[in-house]
């Protein structure tokens, strides 16, 4: 997804500022539709994340071991964090509970949900995949959403591409079993 030269990399464990912009640009959106598509975070929560996030990006930054994956450390900062997130504030309620479907709809203006919303009814979709496991979940977002490659997919989650395909094919099924039904 994110192709970071060592360059690039060594410059931000430096501290360089400019680096951490261009960081910032090349993730921000990623990151952001992300915690909105696998949370149902309102828009000022996924900044307010955000925010935090790149404070502690920039923190933990001198502890990366470049012995694995920069991409894969950046992400398990921010999975982390959200889970931190959670944990402070436990009266977060699911953005479908508090905003009216047309205010929900307005704020995601992605054009997947769009064309979901065309011929399936949101709810069903939203508990669809909130029946899936989380790995299952994780990898229909990183596909259709991040639009990864089933080899970018399998490196990120250290699983095979066949297994990535396997989960992808499986959870698609169970999802669109319970659409029809």
């Amino acid at each position: 997804m994110f192709d970071f030269e060592d360059s690039f990399i060594q410059r931000l464990i430096q501290k360089d500022e400019q680096a951490f912009a261009q960081f910032y640009e090349m993730t921000v959106d990623v990151f952001y539709r992300y915690l909105m598509w696998r949370y149902f975070l309102t828009e000022w929560d996924t900044q307010d994340l955000l925010s935090d996030f790149y404070l502690k990006c920039w923190k933990w930054l001198k502890s990366y071991n470049p012995e694995y994956k920069f991409e894969t450390y950046v992400w398990s900062i921010l999975k982390n964090h959200a889970k931190d997130f959670f944990k402070k504030k436990k009266s977060i309620q699911l953005k479908d509970e508090h905003l009216d479907r047309e205010s929900l709809i307005m704020q995601w203006e992605g054009e997947i949900l769009n064309d979901l919303q065309k011929e399936y009814d949101y709810d069903i979709i939203h508990n669809s995949m909130q029946s899936l496991d989380e790995s299952s979940y994780e990898v229909i977002y990183m596909r259709y959403i991040d639009e990864m490659s089933y080899e970018e997919i399998s490196q990120f989650l250290w699983m095979s591409q066949d297994a990535v395909r396997q989960r992808l094919s499986r959870a698609l099924k169970k999802i669109k079993n319970m659409l029809e039904s």
